[in-house]
C-alpha cells in the first residue's frame, strides 16, 4: 500500500514559454535542490524539494527528449542504487543503463537524501508520442506493482517486453558542419564500423560517412538537417547482440499499438 504523489508540471514557467529553460535561462534541473530565497527557479526547486521531496519514500522523474532530438524509451538509474536498479527493472523499458549523477540535479539531489529514484526518458519534446505515453503509464504501475503499492494484476501476465540492460552508453557527433543525412532510426541495431549517415557540405558534392564506433541500439537521434562539427547525432546503448535486442524492442512495440486496454482506466 501507499501514496502516489503526483506533479504533472514542474517547470511552470518553462511550460508556458514552451521551453526547457526558466525566465532567466537556468535550467531547473541543475538547480536542486533550492533556496527560498534565491533566483525563481531556486525557489521552484526549493518548494518541490520541501513540500513534495521529504514526503516520498520512491520517485521516477519523468523527461521528453529535447526538440529534434527524440528518445527511444528508456530508464536510467544511479550506480549503486539497487532499490532503483530494481525498480527500473520492474517499469520494463526496451532499454535500462546506468548514468552518472549531475550535479544540483533533482536525481542527485534525491541520491543525497538516499531515496531510490530513476529517470524515465522519450519520446520528444512538444510532441505527443502514443508508445511513449504508453511505456510510461504501464511502467509506473509495474513499479507501483513491485513496491506493493499495487495488488498483483488479475490477469494472466505474458512477458511482452523483455527489457536490454546496456552497460554503457555513447554519443556520436558530426565530423564536420553541413546537411546531416541518418542512415538508421530509434530502435535499429548497429555494428562497429557500420555506417550510420552522412554529412555533406550545400552542395552535395563532398560526403563525409558517419561510422558507429561499436555494436549498440540507436537509442537517440537527431531530427535536424543542417548540423555545426560537433552536434550530437546519435546516442548509442553499447549491446553484444543488437539485431536480436533490435528485434526485441519492435515486439515490445508492436505488443503496446495492438493491446486491447486503454490507458489509463484499466489497470488489472
Amino acid at each position: 500500500m501507499g501514496d502516489l504523489i503526483l506533479v504533472p508540471i514542474v517547470n511552470i514557467p518553462g511550460y508556458l514559454s514552451r521551453s526547457r529553460y526558466l525566465p532567466d535561462r537556468r535550467d531547473l534541473n541543475r538547480l536542486f535542490p533550492g533556496s527560498p530565497k534565491g533566483s525563481l527557479g531556486g525557489r521552484i526547486a526549493y518548494t518541490f524539494s520541501d513540500e513534495v521531496m521529504k514526503h516520498g519514500t520512491h520517485a521516477i522523474d519523468m523527461h521528453t527528449g529535447a526538440i529534434r532530438r527524440p528518445n527511444l524509451p528508456q530508464i536510467r538509474y544511479t550506480e549503486g542504487d539497487e532499490t532503483g536498479f530494481g525498480m527500473a527493472k520492474a517499469f520494463a523499458p526496451p532499454v535500462v543503463m546506468s548514468s552518472a549523477l549531475r550535479e544540483s540535479s533533482l536525481r542527485a539531489t534525491y541520491f543525497e537524501k538516499k531515496i531510490p529514484s530513476i529517470i524515465y526518458e522519450a519520446g520528444e519534446a512538444h510532441r505527443l508520442n502514443a508508445a511513449s505515453v504508453r511505456f510510461g503509464f504501464r511502467g509506473v504501475i509495474s513499479v507501483m506493482r513491485h513496491l506493493g503499492m499495487l495488488p498483483p494484476s488479475k490477469k494472466p501476465q505474458k512477458r511482452h517486453i523483455k527489457t536490454i540492460v546496456a552497460p554503457t552508453s555513447f554519443w556520436v557527433r558530426a565530423p564536420q558542419g553541413g546537411i546531416f543525412s541518418p542512415s538508421t532510426n530509434l530502435g535499429q541495431a548497429t555494428i562497429a564500423n557500420k555506417e550510420i549517415g552522412v554529412v555533406a557540405d550545400p552542395f552535395g558534392r563532398k560526403e563525409f560517412e558517419i561510422l558507429s564506433p561499436s555494436d549498440g541500439i540507436i537509442i537517440g537521434i537527431l531530427r535536424e538537417a543542417t548540423v555545426d562539427e560537433g552536434d550530437a547525432l546519435f546516442h548509442i546503448a553499447t549491446s553484444q547482440n543488437p539485431e536480436k535486442e533490435e528485434a526485441q524492442i519492435q515486439k515490445s512495440e508492436d505488443h503496446l499499438e495492438h493491446a486491447e486496454e486503454e490507458f489509463p482506466g484499466d489497470i488489472n
